[in-house]
This record gives structure tokens, sequence and C-alpha cells, in this order.
């Protein structure tokens, strides 16, 4: 499935690994960082979605820890370096068996915005 590819994709720190399972032109909303008060990182389409993990796996240890995936959605932790825990759900839709949007939030935002259970 594809929400798995995308946490393996974190895992393996592989951004080209993550740009192909977005479609051409797609939206990406990274802003799972609110908490720690990092500003939401957008992108329109699979060459910003490489570079911004290009960039973001270059300069961070990062592992995705799942708790759980529903249909259209996955419950899980962004682990960087040895302590950071950073709680994510990320929501999206396929078009063509490529994400066509993405957004990641934080849990209780995403509650709030009926993005999860």
């Amino acid at each position: 499935m594809i929400l798995e590819r995308y946490a393996e994709a974190i895992n393996k720190s592989d951004p080209a690994m993550m740009a192909s399972l977005f479609a051409p032109q797609c939206f990406f909303s990274a802003g799972g960082g609110r908490t720690r008060g990092a500003p939401d990182h957008i992108c329109e389409s699979r060459e910003e979605v490489l570079q911004y993990f290009a960039t973001v796996m270059g300069e961070i240890d990062m592992k995705a820890v799942v708790h759980r995936v529903n249909p259209g959605s996955m419950e899980y932790d962004i682990v960087v370096g040895d302590n950071v825990v950073n709680p994510c759900v990320g929501v999206v839709t396929v078009d063509a068996e490529r994400v066509d949007r993405r957004t990641d939030r934080p849990p209780a935002v995403a509650r709030r915005a009926g993005l999860t259970r």
C-alpha cells in the first residue's frame, strides 16, 4: 500500500523513492512540525516533493514509526535523532496509483479537522 511505502521511503532516507509515490502534479502539505513551531511546507509537483525530501533527509536523521494505517490515512511518529518524537497523521488521496494529495498534521489538529478517528 502507498502509505506503507511512504514510511519505507522515510526510513530508507530515499527522496527519489518518496517522490516516485507522487503524481507529477500533486499537492503536499507538510504540517506535522506545527507542535514544534515549524511552518508548513507546500509542494505542488513531484519535483518539488523530491527537492523538499532531498533537503530534509540530507539535514535530519529521521525515522517513521507507524502506529495505524486506516483507509486513506496513516497515524505515525517521526523520530528525529535519538529522542525527538513528532506525532503525525498523514491523509492521502490517490489517483492512478500515485499520491494526488497528501496532508500531514499533528494528531490533535487532524482530529479537530475530522481527518482521523
